[in-house]
């Protein structure tokens, strides 16, 4: 039992290495619902208030975790009887040395591996002038899709950070995929 606890606590204090070199803000894993995605927002819009000196970047931040949650939220996949933590997703807020970054993760289904990655891919081509074009095409032409989205979020992120996003694919299970997205936010 013993070696348990050593092992544990070299763990956890690799982990605190790791998290104060990363400079790590805030993390979370677990599942996430409405209420909990209001609660972690209120606790994130309280530590970006203490960065007064990255206002502008804290204020842009907020609005990209806004719609990294959302997303995590109302995409994810939902859990089935085989495997109860496919609800689960984590967030990880850093500071970095132009702004913050935010990376999320959660559970897809493989199918929805390809239509995320081009919709990436195409907001990524995209300068700030074709982002607001494309942004404000999709308003005008808005429809609501049955997960309550209207395919905004990727444009969104990407015209409030300023940055391309980086994402990844990793297999998890025999038909769903781990997907992480890093949005650096520029000052």
């Amino acid at each position: 039992m013993l070696d348990v606890f050593i092992m544990t606590a070299e763990s956890i204090l690799e982990l605190f290495n790791i998290m104060t070199h990363e400079r790590v803000i805030y993390v979370f894993h677990g599942e996430f619902n409405y209420k909990l995605v209001n609660t972690l927002l209120t606790d994130v819009k309280k530590e970006l208030s203490a960065y007064r000196a990255k206002k502008r970047a804290a204020k842009k931040t907020y609005k990209v975790l806004v719609e990294c949650l959302e997303n995590i939220h109302r995409h994810t996949n939902r859990p089935s009887v085989e495997d109860e933590h496919l609800n689960e997703g984590v967030f990880t807020l850093l500071q970095n040395e132009t702004g913050f970054s935010v990376v999320v993760g959660n559970v897809i289904v493989a199918e929805d591996v390809e239509p995320i990655k081009r919709r990436i891919e195409e907001v990524n081509k995209m300068d700030q002038d074709a982002l607001k074009a494309r942004y404000r095409e999709m308003i005008r032409d808005a429809t609501i899709s049955e997960k309550g989205g209207a395919g905004l979020g990727l444009i969104d992120m990407a015209m409030k950070s300023g940055s391309q996003l980086i994402y990844k694919f990793d297999k998890h299970t025999k038909d769903k995929y781990f997907f992480t997205l890093r949005v650096d936010i520029l000052a």
